[in-house]
């Protein structure tokens, strides 16, 4: 029994790792400053979407946790699932903990990025807002969020990461319907022997461990020697890989490989294997992964540019301009195209291009260029020369 607690310390922090946050910054308001605010007009679900855009990078997180229903998200967690020893109630206890830092862990994602809304569907009182972000640090986000309009208040229930294609709650009650597999072994009587199901759990107990302290050699080979009944969860390899993430590209590869071995013929992960057929740069199978997520997603500017930026890694340029016009046409005001255009035209030397894309970005973006961001940079060396940069820098 003594091995059955230690599984707290392991799976707890599994929990955490979907739902924990980075940011537990909470800000308060007096009566005063409430009191001198003008009540705002009732918020529709459509808008509220549309808002979501305009969340400044970094910025406070109160706006989504004031929205974000735990209870509504906990119930999808836990409906069904009671357990009949005290093991499994200290167990839910722990796990609300983790649970209630969902809500900020939503906010950090979304604060830490620009969000553009591409898909927005409303059925009576709810309704699904899809946005897509991205960074150089994490690339493309797709998420999608189930929202509910109750009392003139708009309510987040969850959330869908459509790169890893798992609605969060379900990811969470995976991990708790495993627990109560062991509640009822224990509730028994036979979690005092080693049956193979304490045996699973234990083998279990000590990947959670791993990839919660992201081990990332030990939580591939653990997640590698998991019994069929935990390995054959998505879950668990998704933690293999979220702890490989940052070990470098030989161990990436390495936990994707096990996963792909694991779920290659779940067609769900189609986004997921983006970045592990780049690693190995098979271009061919990652165009194709965008081409099964469009069916799922539909179409979308950054998998146009994703396309576009794989096509030139073939030395296709032609499909390469295909793709980048295909973006813009998707998304004038996605700024990411136009740089990787730029870029592009600023490599090739094609100089009389790179000055018609910066032109259109200050007019769609009103950026405010000058001679000395360019003169700085040592790539643009060659570009500052010409009369293509100059007669455009001049007519700013």
């Amino acid at each position: 029994m003594h091995s059955i607690k230690l599984i707290f310390s392991a799976l707890i922090l599994l929990v955490v790792s979907a739902c924990a946050s980075t940011s537990e910054k909470q800000a308060s308001t007096t009566t005063q400053q409430v009191a001198n605010q003008k009540a705002p007009p009732s918020p529709t679900l459509a808008s509220f979407c549309s808002d979501l855009e305009n969340i400044p990078k970094n910025s406070d997180s109160d706006f989504i946790i004031s929205h974000f229903d735990i209870q509504k998200f906990t119930d999808n967690i836990f409906t069904g699932i009671n357990g009949k020893t005290k093991y499994f109630t200290d167990f839910k206890k722990n796990m609300l903990v983790s649970i209630n830092s969902a809500p900020a862990t939503l906010a950090d994602i979304l604060n830490n990025g620009q969000w553009k809304a591409i898909r927005y569907k409303e059925n009576g009182n709810t309704a699904r807002c899809m946005l897509r972000s991205y960074s150089t640090s994490t690339g493309i986000l797709i998420i999608e969020l189930h929202l509910y309009k109750k009392n003139n208040k708009i309510h987040i229930s969850n959330w869908h990461d459509h790169i890893k294609n798992i609605l969060t709650s379900e990811f969470v009650r995976e991990i708790a319907l495993d627990f109560k597999k062991i509640d009822d072994v224990i509730y028994s009587g036979l979690a005092k022997q080693d049956t193979p199901a304490i045996v699973n759990f234990k083998k279990l107990m000590h990947f959670a461990n791993s990839a919660s302290n992201n081990d990332q050699k030990a939580s591939i080979e653990e997640f590698s020697a998991l019994p069929p009944v935990y390995k054959n969860n998505p879950v668990y390899g998704l933690r293999m890989l979220a702890a490989s993430k940052n070990s470098g590209d030989k161990l990436y590869i390495k936990a994707y490989q096990v996963f792909y071995r694991q779920f290659k013929n779940n067609k769900k992960f189609d986004l997921l294997y983006l970045d592990y057929f780049i690693l190995l740069k098979e271009y061919d199978k990652a165009l194709k992964t965008i081409t099964d997520s469009e069916k799922r997603i539909g179409p979308d500017a950054s998998l146009s540019l994703i396309k576009a930026y794989l096509y030139l890694k073939k030395g296709d340029r032609k499909k390469f301009y295909a793709m980048s016009l295909e973006s813009i046409n998707r998304d004038i005001a996605y700024e990411n195209i136009y740089w990787v255009l730029f870029n592009e035209f600023i490599q090739q030397q094609q100089f009389k291009d790179a000055a018609l894309v910066l032109d259109i970005m200050a007019k769609v973006f009103s950026y405010s260029f000058t001679r000395s961001r360019f003169e700085t940079d040592p790539s643009y060396s060659e570009f500052i020369k010409t009369s293509h940069f100059n007669n455009w820098i001049d007519s700013l």
